[in-house]
């Protein structure tokens, strides 16, 4: 019955197709902040509310796992003891759906029993999750000996500089956790390029 030109007219610019289209969602980690979602900018007010801004980060970190109110209780506002932490989690997701729905992402973020997650329906790009996803392979090449492939994905990661990682260190917690899983990973694929160099005889590019 959707499909009778007549019926579907009621749906007018919001189809019920479009609430399962894939949409793109880009937040990186690594250099100056932006927010990219359905190719469009909307970095916009959350270059400016710094809260709100770690409070999207933490969620793209999670996803696809949901997260407490609980935990972003205790991550957000756990040193404000003084303040009443389920008003201050209500009026920032409240804020950050508002700022959302402006952009035309109003589904972006949901909230529903106790748990706050993305929307399954955005395609998350994260410049992190990237190198997570690099470093695997590196790693899964170099222990099958496929030396070439390995060396091309290490020096690839390599190449990321420490210093871009959260520039304006305002990540707290969750920039603790991303650094030092980068530092994990910039250690163990310099090991395994130095290891490549050996078994090659190039010690003097080792």
């Amino acid at each position: 019955g959707l499909l009778n030109p007549s019926k579907m007219a009621i749906y007018h610019n919001t189809s019920i197709i479009d609430l399962y289209r894939m949409v793109p969602l880009e937040l990186n980690f690594f250099g100056s902040f932006r927010f990219m979602a359905g190719y469009k900018d909307c970095s916009g007010e959350f270059q400016t509310r710094r809260k709100l801004r770690k409070i999207l980060a933490y969620l793209v970190h999670s996803s696809p796992n949901k997260v407490s109110r609980e935990e972003l209780k205790r991550v957000f506002w756990d040193k404000d003891k003084a303040f009443d932490l389920d008003a201050n989690l209500r009026v920032a997701l409240s804020t950050m759906k508002k700022i959302l729905a402006e952009y035309g992402l109003g589904d972006l973020m949901v909230c529903e029993s106790g748990r706050v997650f993305i929307n399954s329906r955005y395609q998350i790009v994260n410049d992190y999750k990237m190198l997570l996803v690099a470093y695997k392979r590196a790693k899964t090449f170099f222990q099958e000996a496929e030396l070439v492939k390995a060396e091309s994905y290490l020096k690839k990661i390599i190449q990321l500089s420490i210093d871009r990682v959260f520039p304006d260190i305002s990540w707290d917690f969750l920039e603790i956790k991303v650094r030092k899983q980068v530092e994990h990973i910039l250690e163990s694929s310099l090991e395994m390029l130095l290891e490549l160099a050996r078994r090659g005889g190039k010690w003097a590019q080792a």
